[in-house]
């Protein structure tokens, strides 16, 4: 019937485009309006956009399929202007616009006025409701103390039933014998002679036992006379008695001398034995320190002996005595005097021996010239001798031949002979030569032989000393064994001296019980008698007493049975009753559920008609407020309507205070109670007692954020609860009770949470007592290298253009520009992970567990945001600072882990006193206040300490970055993170100021946020 699109354009207002859920009247611009028939038709479909609001800006007014973007259909001709042409408003329209935006405004601002009383009305009644609860509390207490006591009752009326019928049983039996009297009473009338005769027997008999009575009265006499004899005898026994305890007396009194003699003794004895206990303790002390001395003189001697033989090896086999060392050494010296000049003989005899043999060679090879001269001459003069000549030149020949011949003899003789001299003479040098080496090696060998001889004697001389210290050990070794023996004498001295002691103390209390024996033996005999008369006494009392108390117990019994028994009558009527309201508001609701849908789909169907039926399309959303105040209206009298059951309870609950405090109250009427505890249901609960008892769609927007909605960074408080139930269509009241939490579960997560608030103290307190020095060791601890705070703000705003005023942490400097009182600070802050950093990890770690609360269902957090933050935190902590050393040093962890310890200490001691059902409001403004502070301080501090791990390269592939080093993936991932960290921060701490107006009940905003 009608085209399909939105009734507006898109808004040009940014604000508004980014927070759709909130619009406000007063804010929100005027929208430029589009000629009629002209549609967008946007991409997203949604189906509960008629509740909006009261402008029809951005909706979509059906939930059908959306048909493509066509011309809508125009009444007008074809030739006519295109439908995207705009008419532009009059002035008179415009006007007319905002007298309606202004009378719109007037009854949103009436609406609101109104649903403030209401808030306030409605916070008035949730105050009388928890009173009203208060009181159903106390009278669900003495509800059940009435039911323990009508069970006591009970049991008393089955004893008291058991014991009447018992009772009856014997009042039966009673009658049967009195019946059985009578009839024997019967047979005795009828036996009137037989009575007679027995009358005459009896007097008979009465005879008889008179004179059996005076035997009896003889034999009394008689055991008078021996009662008198034997109270003689006992007489005699007391005496006795007395004279025994007299004599005992005396004996206790001799044995108690003696005992004191005894003491006397054994106190001499023990002084005897202090003192030897001292003579032997010096003794042993003087023998310790004996025997120590021996044993360090032993050592000392042994040690000694150790060296000796040692040195005496040493000695052997390479050094001598001192004296003889010093003589040896002038000997040595002589020697080598001796040595140095026979050296120069030696040298002088050799330099001539070198003569000779140059002289002796010299005459050898002259020698050997003069043979080869004779040999030549003899071969002339055998070749001479072969020529043949005349006689007178032969004789002249042989003249001059032969005197050659004598000549050359002689001259060889004279040679020989000089030959033999010098060879004499080198023999005379060799002999000295070796005389000299003879008397040298004869010294030395004298000197050694006198050295070993003294080292033989020195060794005797060790030996004798090393036995004389030998026997002198042997003479310690058995002193020490007489002393010892001396000390186990004393120590049985000692032994049989406190055997005695023991001996006479167990006597003396021996002889002290058998005192105490025979004394309470007396006592016996006496108190016995007393016993019996009073036991005699009390069974009566008793008898009479219980018979009495009896009787009173079946009277008031039987009242009170009977009055159970009307009130028991009297309460079927009024469970019938209760029976058949349940039925017909059963009824009511499944009408009033088939009578909301209707209605329902009528508003939606009469909205989408009057929306596309109106040509100027302005028509707000009347309905909507209509269908609110309808809503409210129905609040309101529900809430009255449990107002006037709160004061009826109130009243029945000050009438029975009255009845207790009265005293004109009649006994039968007065509650039989002394005291009535009154219980306060805790206030973490109130909001879900109130929710529980109102419908479920009929509970404010506040209300279902608080119990719903939670925190994105923040992880949901540790209390199980049942989890939220999603509105169904109907609107009737659910009154359906939460699941209460088992004890063990609850004790469980307190015990969790007081842990988690401790582990976060501890770390707190740590951060505080390094950055402060207060422990003085703080100054000490050195910090790993790496990156600091300012390095990485320098690095992050010189890759920005930021104005000079703005760029004091661009530079290097900031300690030096930072107060003298901060610095020292600043500086501790870099080492902060040195003294807090393995206990954040393994304290933060431990919140692992709220990811298992919420999967076993024990905790109603959503589980995507439990898991985001613990995910983030573990990230932070185990995937930056333990895997980058230069995030360790900046100061920004610092400032990170005192934003996290704040927060976590305040948030699991405030769960913790939930969960024991209290709720300080200091916690509750700490909670929902200190994140002003402490989320932007932490939040930065973790992006920051991200951004410290990315390369100083440009994210952008290349050659500078090459260069520099490339980005990887997983610096990627991390620059995505801190870039995702500023608009989380802004969507958390927007939440977080929104959460806060809720909670702690400030004014609620005007704009109406719905899902």
């Amino acid at each position: 019937m009608f085209p399909k699109g939105p009734r507006f354009e898109p808004l040009k207002c940014p604000s508004l485009l980014a927070h759709n859920n909130y619009i406000s009247p007063i804010s929100s611009p005027v929208p430029d309006v589009p000629g009629p028939n002209s549609y967008n038709i946007p991409q997203d479909s949604a189906l509960d956009n008629y509740k909006r609001g009261a402008f029809l800006e951005k909706t979509d007014r059906f939930m059908k399929d959306k048909q493509p973007a066509l011309p809508a259909p125009s009444t007008k001709s074809s030739s006519g202007p295109p439908a995207s042409s705009k008419v532009p408003p009059t002035q008179p329209a415009i006007e007319r616009y905002n007298a309606l935006q202004k009378k719109v405004y007037d009854l949103e601002k009436v609406h609101l006025e109104g649903k403030r009383a209401h808030q306030v009305e409605l916070e008035r009644l949730k105050q009388e409701l928890s009173a009203a609860h208060k009181t159903t509390a106390e009278s669900a207490e003495r509800y059940e103390k009435q039911k323990k006591q009508n069970i006591a009752l009970d049991t008393r009326i089955q004893e008291m039933k058991k014991t009447s019928l018992s009772d009856q049983s014997e009042i039966k039996e009673l009658r049967h014998k009195t019946r059985l009297l009578e009839l024997e009473k019967d047979k005795i009338s009828s036996k009137q002679p037989d009575i007679i005769e027995l009358k005459k027997s009896l007097s008979a008999l009465e005879a008889k036992r008179k004179d059996e009575l005076k035997d009896r009265d003889r034999r009394i006499d008689d055991l008078e006379k021996l009662l008198q004899s034997e109270k003689k005898k006992r007489e005699l026994a007391e005496g006795k008695i007395h004279e025994s305890k007299r004599l005992f007396e005396e004996e206790t009194r001799s044995i108690r001398a003696n005992t004191l003699q005894l003491e006397v003794l054994v106190k001499e004895a023990q002084a005897e034995a202090q003192t030897t206990k001292e003579r032997l303790c010096e003794m042993e002390h003087e023998a310790a320190d004996r025997e120590e001395a021996l044993v360090q003189c032993l050592e000392q001697h042994c040690s000694l002996l150790n060296t000796v033989a040692e040195q005496y090896g040493n000695l052997v086999s390479q050094s001598v005595a001192s004296t003889k060392h010093q003589r040896l050494q002038q000997d040595y010296d002589a020697l080598q005097l001796r040595q140095f000049r026979l050296e120069r003989k030696l040298a002088n005899s050799e330099g001539q021996v070198v003569e000779l043999a140059h002289l002796i060679r010299q005459i050898k090879s002259e020698n050997s010239l003069l043979n080869e001269l004779v040999s030549n001459a003899l071969v002339d003069i055998s070749a001479l001798a072969a020529f043949e000549y005349s006689p007178l030149i032969r004789d002249d020949l042989d003249v001059w031949s032969q005197l050659n011949i004598d000549d050359i003899r002689t001259t060889i003789l004279e040679q020989s002979i000089v030959e033999a001299e010098a060879n004499a003479d080198m023999q005379a040098l060799l002999s000295a030569y070796y005389r000299t080496q003879n008397d040298e090696l004869q010294a030395t060998s004298s000197t050694l032989l006198k050295e070993y001889t003294d080292l033989q004697n020195l060794a005797e001389q060790r030996t004798y000393d090393l036995s004389s210290a030998l026997a002198s050990h042997e003479a310690i070794a058995a002193r020490l064994e007489s002393i010892q023996k001396e000390r186990t004498e004393h120590d049985d001295k000692i032994k049989s001296a406190t055997s005695a002691v023991d001996d006479l103390t167990a006597t003396v209390a021996l002889l002290e019980t058998q005192l105490a024996e025979s004394q309470e033996e007396v006592h016996k005999t006496k108190s016995q008698h007393a016993l019996l008369l009073k036991k005699e006494k009390d069974a009566v009392t008793r008898l009479t007493s219980t018979v009495q108390k009896n009787r009173v117990a079946e009277d008031v019994l039987r009242a009170e049975i009977e009055q159970l028994t009307t009130e028991l009558a009297d309460a079927e009527q009024y469970q019938d009753a209760f029976y058949a309201l349940h039925a017909e508001v059963e009824k009511l609701v499944t009408r009033n559920q088939i009578a909301e849908e209707e209605a329902e789909r009528i508003s939606k169907f009469n909205a989408e008609i009057l929306g596309h039926n109106n040509p100027a399309q302005r028509i707000m959303y009347v309905d909507r407020i209509r269908r609110e105040l309808a809503e409210a209206k129905h609040k309101i009298a529900m809430l009255s309507r449990e107002q006037e059951n709160v004061v009826a309870q109130n009243d029945d609950l000050q009438n029975e205070l009255d009845m207790y405090k009265s005293i004109q109250v009649p006994l039968e009427k007065k509650t039989r109670t002394n005291i009535t505890r009154v219980g306060r249901p805790p206030l973490v609960n109130l909001g879900n007692s109130l929710n529980s008892s109102l419908p479920v769609t009929h509970v404010s927007n506040a209300s279902k954020n608080l119990s719903v909605s939670k925190e994105p960074i923040m992880p949901a408080p540790q209390v199980p609860e049942k989890p939220p139930q999603t509105p169904s269509k109907s609107r009737t009241p659910t009154t359906k009770p939460t699941k209460s939490t088992p004890l063990a579960l609850k004790v469980y997560l307190v015990a969790y949470n007081v842990i988690s608030t401790l582990g976060w103290a501890y770390v707190l307190t740590l951060t505080l007592i390094h950055l402060f020095n207060i422990d003085g060791r703080s100054d000490t601890v050195q910090a790993p290298r790496g990156k600091s705070a300012m390095s990485v703000l320098s690095r992050f705003t010189s890759s920005m253009n930021l104005p000079k005023a703005l760029r004091f942490f661009a530079s290097n400097t900031v300690q030096s520009r930072l107060p003298s009182h901060l610095q020292p600070i600043y500086r501790r802050s870099t080492t902060a992970f040195s003294r807090v950093g393995p206990q954040t990890a393994f304290v933060q770690t431990f919140a692992v567990l709220e990811i298992i609360h919420v999967l076993l269902g024990w905790v109603r957090s959503p589980l995507q945001t439990t898991v985001m933050q613990v995910s983030s935190r573990l990230f932070l902590v185990w995937g930056i600072a333990e895997q980058f050393p230069e995030v360790r040093s900046n100061p920004l962890y610092a400032s990170m882990i005192l934003a996290w310890s704040a927060t976590e200490v305040i948030r699991y001691s405030f769960y913790a006193f939930n969960l024991l059902g209290k709720n300080p409001y200091v916690l509750l403004w700490l909670r929902y206040t200190t994140f002003y502070v402490l989320y932007p301080i932490g939040a930065s501090s973790e992006a920051f300490l991200i951004y410290a791990t990315l390369p100083a390269s440009s994210p952008i592939p290349g050659w500078q970055s090459w260069l520099q080093g490339m980005w990887k993936a997983t610096d990627y991932v991390r620059g995505i993170l801190f870039l995702i960290w500023w608009p989380g921060l802004y969507v958390m701490y927007t939440y977080m100021i929104s959460q806060r107006r809720k909670v702690i009940g400030k004014a609620a905003p005007k704009a109406i946020k719905t899902n």
